[in-house]
């Protein structure tokens, strides 16, 4: 049997976004309240049990796309902080993500300064400010190294709530070694739809490089990553040499 790996959760597990029934006490006629008929009782009651109840069936689904040219109002203007988990590939990084959004300013930081720390990302992000895009980059994943990756990430997501920055978009970028860890990090796309109801005005995206026993240069992969963030805000899987974006069909 395969190995059960767990799935990330909410950004912000602790809340709660169900309606608690309300439960009103029984009292007893009397002279001075007179018990209501049925035609007395409020009319959105039988509203409610009118209103007809169906199911809906969707699925996640990767389609083919390919990239095309930036247009000039896609272009990325203003601060773009590069979280990398493997800060030996700064320089490169940098270089490439410069030569391909040359009207960006590109500020680097070291995982290791905001790990799992809420109070830490809040610090990191008030000393950045304003924020045009955040990129989170992993290295090489395998199965189970997802878990304390997601831990970091929801961190520094919370802290972006919680100090107040304004950033326009959020961008995690990750190479797959495993299916097991592809599924993994496509589960982060869960994540991007429940963000909108707690940072409204930042669009996050998921860019997957599949599990296909090759490794993505840094060159390669810093291009890509500055191709995607002026592309829109689709998540993408990258297979077999071809861009997927994820979409949503109904059933």
């Amino acid at each position: 049997l395969p190995k059960r790996i767990g799935l990330p959760t909410y950004p912000f597990a602790r809340d709660r976004y169900w309606v608690e029934p309300i439960v009103q006490p029984l009292v007893k006629p009397s002279a001075r309240q007179p018990v209501q008929s049925k035609a007395e009782l409020p009319a959105r009651a039988a509203v409610v049990a009118k209103e007809p109840v169906s199911l809906q069936y969707f699925e996640e689904t990767w389609q083919a796309q390919e990239l095309g040219p930036v247009r000039a109002d896609e272009a990325v203007v203003g601060k773009v902080l590069c979280v990398l988990r493997q800060s030996g590939e700064q320089d490169e990084f940098k270089r490439v993500l410069a030569q391909h959004m040359p009207s960006a300013q590109i500020v680097f930081q070291a995982q290791e300064d905001v790990r799992g720390d809420a109070a830490a990302c809040a610090r990191v992000m008030q000393e950045q400010g304003a924020l045009e895009a955040l990129l989170w980059i992993e290295g090489e994943q395998g199965e189970g190294e997802g878990d304390d990756s997601s831990t970091w990430l929801l961190a520094l997501l919370q802290a972006l709530s919680t100090a107040g920055v304004a950033c326009k978009r959020v961008l995690l970028a990750v190479q797959s070694q495993t299916p097991q860890a592809q599924a993994w990090h496509e589960a982060w796309i869960g994540v991007e739809r429940s963000l909108r109801q707690t940072l409204p005005l930042t669009r996050l995206s998921v860019h997957i490089q599949a599990a296909e026993g090759a490794t993505v240069s840094p060159d390669d992969w810093a291009q890509r990553l500055a191709a995607e963030l002026q592309a829109g805000e689709a998540s993408s899987l990258w297979q077999e040499g071809r861009r997927h974006v994820s979409r949503v069909r109904r059933l």
